[in-house]
């Protein structure tokens, strides 16, 4: 019997059973940070009633490493010789789950907006999570992506994360701007300088709400310092 790779064995039995194959293949550096939050959220909301999710870390593990089924093994030891050869044997696997087949599952047809759209609403988060905006989602993908590697998954303190987050936005608008306006028939959008600009009266404000905070904080703890302000100092033992 001939080793057969895990997903070409999970295609037949697609096949068979009348359901089309995957076509969208996701690397496995991009699905599993998305598994860890999933698993992180159902840690936190598991206790009030949240579902098991089925994307977990584990799962992902499991369908993506490399393996294949083998007999050789127990034919050198146990003396095992196969009745039916493996394509054999997968079809009448199918013929005798017919109920699973597509052509036997009850058709179900959405008719309005999915609950997702419902919940979410319109505007540019739920263009973002419901990939209306394409454009938009891989963005964010790979953001998230860039903080996962760069402040989870490497460890590292939040200086050195944050050295990191510079040098590669350094180095994607130094690329980005010598860049020509097209490329291989498609447009690049340049980014305009006023988006680096900070005018004279945002400073200005900015400037005066740094200011206004600090000074704030500065009378908070006078106030502690010289045992005045009782309240202040109740709320800053309750918040630590």
């Amino acid at each position: 019997m001939e080793p057969m790779k895990f997903w070409e064995f999970v295609s037949v039995v697609l096949d068979g059973l009348g359901y089309e194959r995957p076509r969208i293949k996701i690397p496995t550096v991009v699905i599993l940070p998305i598994a860890h939050l999933v698993e992180w959220i159902y840690r936190l909301l598991g206790p009030y009633g949240m579902p098991v999710p089925q994307l977990t870390p584990s799962r992902i593990r499991l369908v993506t490493c490399s393996r294949t089924f083998d007999c050789s093994k127990a034919k050198d030891r146990l003396g095992y010789a196969p009745i039916v050869k493996m394509q054999e044997g997968l079809q009448r696997t199918i013929e005798s789950y017919a109920h699973l087949k597509a052509e036997n599952q009850p058709k179900t047809t959405r008719e309005g907006p999915s609950k997702a759209s419902k919940y979410l609403g319109s505007g540019r988060v739920a263009d973002t999570l419901l990939w209306k905006d394409k454009k938009q989602t891989l963005i964010t993908l790979f953001v998230f992506i860039a903080i996962y590697f760069n402040f989870i998954a490497s460890e590292n303190t939040i200086i050195s994360a944050l050295t990191k987050l510079l040098l590669f936005a350094s180095i994607f608008l130094f690329i980005h701007g010598i860049l020509p306006a097209k490329m291989l028939g498609y447009t690049v959008e340049k980014m305009p300088k006023s988006w680096f600009h900070l005018s004279e009266d945002r400073s200005h404000k900015f400037a005066l709400s740094v200011a206004s905070s600090w000074n704030v904080a500065v009378n908070v703890f006078k106030s502690l310092a010289e045992g005045n302000d009782w309240d202040a100092l109740i709320l800053k033992i309750l918040s630590l």
